[in-house]
């Protein structure tokens, strides 16, 4: 079920104004942007629901007198606000969840005890309550570490946290033992270590296992929350692909949502359009574009790529169908063609814009946009576009196209033929009257809102999306005509490169 979080920013570090809401079901989210737009304060405040120590620890120098986070969900508010007797945000809190925030310096909940850690190895009576460490926690942090098991035989852990908090602990400390004998806490280990141990932990005791909690305190809803800031700085590209592996397999048993701040392209690459936020900030004035899709995110990490011609459409439709277009044409002419799905036909057209001037993809190459045809007036009027190379689809997007054919034109065969391919256990028909009874949906022209309905029913026949896409994009090939885009294409390129 999805879980909205709503997040407001007033006036802290270089953000003068954030605000948007969160929608999270259970899954991995990636909080993406360049460098000081204002990501990591963005997710301190998203993860104030779990851990808000980070909040607190904000001083004079990043805060204003108006300074203010705003946290909404399920109709409960945590207030953060600006103490001028402590120059610090004193919060009021009514929201909160079970989970772990893991900051990318020494913030977030693993570091909590890293003082107190180091004497306490020299207590002979403090390393006689130490007993290994969980066989699943050892082999899940080889796995992904070192991509085998077996590397961490020697891991300790306090045989429970009540005998943790006799030592005025709050996190369940763990400890390597080494060759020479000497025991180490993992404040002592890699960044990467430190992190897995504390993450494998909470998911181990919490996210597996919830049930066998003592120390249980009142949460606004039983979703468990992992929020990490850049990952990359702790771990290898292959460890936070064995990483990702890992936590999709506790989603899929678990109402866990992950959501991590990165510049990976290993990971963003991996993350669904719609699991995106990318993050932009004008001024002060932040805002987030979502759904994004990952070569949009990345773009700024974009070198030489080798192709002789690159296509930047909107979506993954678009791309499907572009990408049919030219097969026979590319395969003639020996050229080495990549089609890239960016997201909205703005988002589309400025890509293609910072690839021209900053010649990203190389002098060399030549790269043209393909965007739907129903914005074709609208882009033309954007003066900064006029002069890029670019094409239209003879179809809307796929959102608006369902939303013509079901609600706006009633076409009675295409209701049948989506029904029918589609829905066995749900009656469609019924699900097209509940429709054109919703004022939002039927208001909603972008089709989007009927988009995300058929997506949700959708899943309830266990048909996904990337399904729908496929099959969708292939309907669409054989029901319209494409020739004269496909002429545009092969002569937009001829003339590029008889240049």
């Amino acid at each position: 079920m999805s879980l909205d979080i709503h997040v407001k920013i007033k006036k802290i570090k270089n953000i003068e104004h954030f605000d948007y809401t969160f929608s999270f079901d259970k899954g991995i989210y990636a909080l993406v942007g360049e460098n000081a737009v204002g990501k990591s304060t963005v997710m301190s405040a998203v993860a104030s629901v779990v851990y808000g120590q980070n909040l607190k620890k904000l001083g004079a120098s990043e805060l204003y007198e108006e300074s203010a986070v705003t946290i909404n969900c399920l109709g409960k508010e945590n207030l953060w606000t600006f103490d001028k007797a402590s120059s610090k945000l004193n919060p009021q809190l009514g929201i909160g969840f079970y989970g772990i925030y893991e900051g990318s310096v020494f913030t977030g909940t693993r570091f909590e005890d890293m003082k107190n850690l180091d004497d306490l190895t020299k207590d002979a009576k403090f390393v006689s309550k130490l007993i290994p460490a969980t066989n699943e926690l050892k082999n899940a942090l080889s796995l992904i570490l070192h991509g085998e098991i077996g590397h961490y035989r020697e891991l300790y852990k306090l045989q429970n946290m009540e005998v943790a908090r006799r030592y005025g602990l709050g996190n369940m400390p763990y400890f390597l033992k080494l060759d020479n004998g000497k025991i180490i806490s993992k404040y002592k280990m890699s960044s990467g270590e430190c992190m897995l141990i504390s993450l494998l932990n909470f998911i181990n005791s919490t996210a597996l296992k919830p049930d066998q909690m003592k120390h249980k305190h009142a949460v606004t809803d039983n979703r468990l929350f992992i929020f990490i800031d850049e990952v990359e700085l702790a771990l290898h590209p292959s460890s936070i692909d064995r990483l990702l592996d890992y936590l999709t397999d506790m989603i899929s048993q678990k109402d866990l949502t992950v959501l991590f701040s990165s510049h990976s392209s290993e990971l963003i690459r991996r993350m669904n359009p719609h699991n995106i936020f990318y993050m932009k900030n004008e001024d002060g004035d932040c805002r987030i574009i979502s759904p994004c899709y990952p070569q949009y995110a990345i773009r700024s990490l974009y070198n030489h790529d080798g192709y002789d011609c690159t296509i930047l459409v909107e979506d993954k439709v678009a791309e499907l169908i572009v990408r049919r277009l030219i097969a026979d044409y590319r395969t003639k002419n020996n050229l080495l063609m990549n089609v890239l799905p960016v997201g909205a036909w703005n988002n589309t057209l400025e890509l293609q814009k910072n690839f021209c001037e900053q010649n990203i993809l190389g002098r060399d190459k030549f790269t043209f946009s393909i965007i739907d045809g129903d914005v074709q007036q609208q882009a033309s009027r954007v003066e900064q576009y006029k002069s890029l190379k670019k094409l239209f689809l003879p179809i809307m997007s796929l959102e608006k196209y369902l939303y013509q054919k079901i609600l706006a034109e009633n076409d009675t065969e295409f209701i049948t033929y989506f029904g029918n391919r589609y829905f066995t256990l749900t009656s469609f028909d019924d699900i097209v009257k509940g429709c054109k009874s919703n004022q939002y949906i039927m208001g909603d022209k972008s089709g989007k809102a009927l988009y995300e309905l058929l997506i949700k029913k959708l899943k309830n026949e266990r048909v996904d999306e990337d399904t729908l896409i496929r099959d969708f994009s292939s309907y669409l090939f054989d029901k319209e005509n494409f020739s004269t885009l496909q002429s545009q294409i092969e002569q937009f390129i001829d003339n590029n490169f008889s240049k």
